[in-house]
């Protein structure tokens, strides 16, 4: 994280002024009153969360008796003034330009924060502007303190603060270095590798006892040695001899492959043979269905041409059958013609016979107006 610049407007003795912030190790210098602790106090506030033992609420006895309690609002504000703006500008390690805009009135407190001259985030609140810092500062969880502790000790030191350690007493002194330089902690981490010291320490006992056994064993070595060369000319000449049976372990080796690979060939042959066998004995019962097959075939041929003829026959007396059908049609239109002819027939009859008793009628009527004498004259045509 590297400061920039912090602009103060209406803080204290500033009403608007720009600061730059040089690289390295700055340091504060001027009279009392012109603004050097409010400089180091406004940067703590805006970005660290940092606010003075002495401007933290604690009650203020006035000249008059009177006890008056400042808020930290009302305390950073230019006197006569109702609102302020600390505006910091700093980068990040990466090169990123960012812009905290602190704005304090005298009952509230806002900020917002650009990043690259883009505004990254309006009003985050205190919160947001302190995890923001520990993400460019990269503090990791592993820090148990605030940010306004990394502040005050790490940051920056403000007036009186460098020698008011000094000034304390013996065990005061000594808790406020501990806490600095963590002591506790390597306190805690020695009490917790005490196990680990003593597992070593029995370790390099348990070596001491073997470098004893070992300059022992050292002692004896010249003997050891003789017996040694004795050892490798009898390994020699096992060696030799173990040579002599690779050579003949080889040449067996290579049979014995041989004779494998025989052997492979044998059973595939025999497996070839009892395949080529199964074969066989398929084929021979596909031939004997075959046969069977065409025996079938030679019945159902003959069947066949049997059909055959009886299919003609078949069809012959179809067609007698449909010319016998055609005349018995042929015999039925001409018996209903010989009904119909019958009845009108007899309806001829009835009309012939119904004539000729009006013409008898009409006749025996005319007779009767003949006379006697004309009467024998027509007697024969009356007979």
């Amino acid at each position: 994280m590297k400061l920039k610049s912090i602009n103060l407007k209406n803080i204290r003795t500033f009403k608007d002024e720009k600061i730059d912030l040089g690289t390295g190790t700055i340091s504060a210098t001027g009279d009392n009153g012109s603004g050097k602790t409010t400089i180091i106090e406004s940067i703590g506030h805006a970005l660290f969360g940092y606010d003075p033992e002495y401007r933290r609420g604690e009650s203020i006895k006035l000249p008059n008796g009177q006890e008056y309690s400042p808020n930290v609002r009302n305390m950073f504000l230019r006197k006569g003034t109702k609102t302020g703006e600390i505006h910091i500008n700093f980068e990040d390690d990466m090169g990123g330009d960012f812009l905290v805009v602190n704005k304090i009135t005298s009952t509230a407190q806002e900020w917002e924060i650009y990043r690259n001259g883009m505004i990254k985030d309006q009003d985050p609140g205190k919160q947001g502007i302190l995890n923001e810092v520990r993400n460019v500062l990269n503090i990791k969880d592993s820090y148990r303190g605030t940010l306004e502790n990394y502040f005050s000790h790490i940051v920056t030191v403000l007036q009186g603060e460098i020698v008011d350690p000094f000034l304390k007493s013996q065990q005061k002194r000594k808790d406020y270095f501990d806490e600095i330089l963590g002591i506790s902690y390597y306190r805690d981490a020695e009490r917790d590798f005490v196990h680990v010291k003593n597992y070593f320490s029995e370790i390099l006992q348990s070596l001491r006892e073997d470098i004893k056994e070992l300059t022992g064993a050292v002692e004896s070595l010249p003997e050891k040695r003789k017996n040694l060369q004795k050892r490798k000319k009898e390994i020699k000449n096992l060696q030799n001899k173990v040579d002599s049976l690779e050579d003949i372990l080889e040449d067996l080796t290579k049979r014995k492959k041989k004779l494998d690979g025989l052997e492979k060939e044998i059973n595939d042959l025999e497996k070839e043979k009892e395949k080529i066998i199964t074969k066989i004995n398929a084929l021979q019962k596909q031939l004997e269905k075959a046969k069977e097959r065409r025996n079938e075939c030679e019945e159902a041929r003959n069947l066949a041409n049997k059909l055959k003829k009886d299919a003609k026959n078949y069809e012959k007396l179809e067609k007698e059958l449909e010319n016998i059908q055609t005349l018995l049609d042929k015999k039925n239109k001409l018996e209903n013609k010989l009904g119909e002819s019958k009845t009108q027939l007899r309806e001829w009859e009835c009309r012939a016979d119904e004539l000729k008793k009006k013409i008898r009628k009409r006749g025996l009527q005319r007779l009767q107006h003949f006379s006697n004498g004309r009467y024998l004259r027509y007697g024969k045509f009356k007979n």
